[in-house]
């Protein structure tokens, strides 16, 4: 369970760790966004969807497994793991015999994978150097000299950390050993892609090595390019990605902090090139729908957008909904939007006056309004049914052709 909270913060891992008052058990934020849990004989096709693969708990390596592991990394992923992770044991007697023999896929030589040739164990962790000259190091700016470990001395998540001897073939090291200098990070370009391994005969759940790991890990999690990231201080919004394959992104946000109703977490949400301010409330779920330029919040549960495409001007746009709904849009790059037509129902929006608008339905409801960033439309639907709107929004300095 250990760095599950990197990715999930305020989880409940283990109550001595965490402040009781804080501990919301399975829910909690997703500054990095979705992550899965998967299993070591996944095939290729399924891992080649993820950008990153940590190991991070038990496993049992043989040849076939390693061999999908350096594919992953030659096709473009990052790959982390240990030493302890290439282990070919299936049984875990030889963790109480102090990870001896460690018997090592490849009898250690992974340098086509991490550039490394494993030749035994080596000398006692003291203290973490980065190598702060070394270019793109995930770890040199977070975590750079340490002083001596000082950490509870029972359990073996506490035990003293060994290094592995280690021959280099090819790898660049991130950090050492601070009185040996020997290797305890290594990082090695392959194909596409790239590999991490942490030179230690221990997992790295230990103690000793969270310094290094939780930074190593935020650092490649923020790192990978998502054309979604989420920038919320309070670590409390979950949110998660939808492609349509169309050009199309759905986005949800949740807030997971219930200790006030309706108390609301302001974040920056990024698009692509663009960033938005969005307000995530609790009690209901937020949802960005994201094509081209354009993005739209809903935040009533009465309206459903069911498509948005771009078009030569501007953008198409299909709902459901009943009763009185809002919806909020904005560009993501300079611009602002002209008008919005339902229906063949033309509203402007320049000005931005909230004065009342046409009638749709024969029923009259307030033209767009601009709140911040947003520009605010409130539409008026079906009082006892659902009922479908078609539409388009018009940028300025566009023309609908009418």
């Amino acid at each position: 369970l250990r760095y599950l909270d990197v990715f999930f913060p305020d989880v409940w891992l283990h109550t001595l760790e965490q402040a009781p008052e804080r501990v919301r058990r399975w829910y909690g934020g997703t500054p990095y966004g979705e992550i899965e849990l998967i299993p070591i004989d996944a095939p290729a096709e399924v891992l080649s969807e993820f950008k990153l693969l940590l190991l991070l708990g038990w496993n049992t390596m043989d040849e076939e497994q390693y061999g999908r592991l350096r594919a992953y990394v030659e096709d473009g992923g990052t790959l982390f793991m240990s030493v302890p992770h290439a282990t070919k044991h299936e049984s875990r007697a030889f963790l109480g015999n102090d990870l001896e023999p460690l018997n090592l896929v490849h009898d250690g030589d992974f340098s086509d994978l991490f550039g490394t040739r494993v030749k035994g164990r080596g000398g006692r962790l003291v203290r973490i150097l980065a190598e702060e000259d070394v270019a793109g190091n995930p770890v040199a700016e977070v975590y750079q000299q340490s002083d001596k470990f000082r950490y509870p001395s029972s359990g073996p998540l506490h035990a003293p950390v060994d290094l592995a001897g280690v021959e280099l073939c090819g790898a660049e090291v991130l950090a050492r050993e601070g009185d040996s200098g020997g290797p305890i990070l290594v990082r090695n370009r392959v194909g596409k892609g790239t590999a991490y391994l942490l030179c230690t005969f221990e997992f790295p759940g230990n103690s000793y090595l969270v310094p290094l790991i939780t930074p190593l890990i935020r650092r490649l999690s923020s790192s990978l390019g998502w054309p979604v990231e989420l920038d919320d201080p309070s670590g409390d919004v979950y949110y998660t990605v939808r492609d349509e394959g169309n050009g199309v992104r759905h986005v949800h946000l949740l807030n997971t902090d219930w200790s006030a109703a309706g108390n609301v977490k302001r974040c920056r949400l990024r698009l692509g090139g663009g960033w938005i301010e969005v307000e995530v409330a609790e009690g209901r779920v937020s949802e960005i729908v994201w094509c081209g330029n354009l993005a739209l919040l809903v935040e009533d549960e009465k309206i459903y957008v069911d498509a948005v495409s771009v078009r030569e001007k501007g953008f198409e746009l299909g709902l459901h909904g009943y009763e009185r709904a809002t919806l909020k849009m904005t560009l993501l790059e300079a611009g602002e939007i002209d008008s919005v037509t339902l229906d063949e129902t033309r509203i402007s929006t320049q000005g931005h006056s909230g004065a009342l608008g046409p009638s749709v339905g024969h029923e009259s409801r307030p033209g767009p309004v601009a709140v911040d960033s947003w520009t605010v439309v409130d539409l008026v639907f079906g009082k006892k049914s659902v009922r479908k709107l078609r539409g388009r929004i018009e940028p300025i300095g566009t023309t609908s052709g009418r």
